[in-house]
């Protein structure tokens, strides 16, 4: 079964998410987890998605150019300069 939106707000789960086999996915809202890391490359249809208050150290979008909400706040991630 394929979802077009997620919603898990302060669940204890393990520190890595992959939901990249469901393509439906549209709608995605992992605020207020635990989490380190999370695979959205499949994820091609993903319009809005809410990681605020993690522990995330990166997040790779490259794939996911639907996107038109992003809400990232209060995570690990680092500044890197080329």
């Amino acid at each position: 079964m394929l979802f077009t939106q997620i919603f898990l707000h302060k669940i204890s789960f393990p520190s890595f998410l992959n939901l990249s086999k469901n393509d439906a996915l549209e709608n995605l809202y992992l605020n207020g987890n635990k989490l380190t890391s999370i695979d959205l490359s499949n994820n091609k249809n993903l319009l809005v998605l809410n990681v605020n208050n993690n522990k995330l150290e990166n997040l790779d979008l490259s794939n996911n150019t639907k996107i038109t909400d992003l809400k990232a706040n209060d995570n690990a991630f680092s500044l890197k300069s080329d």
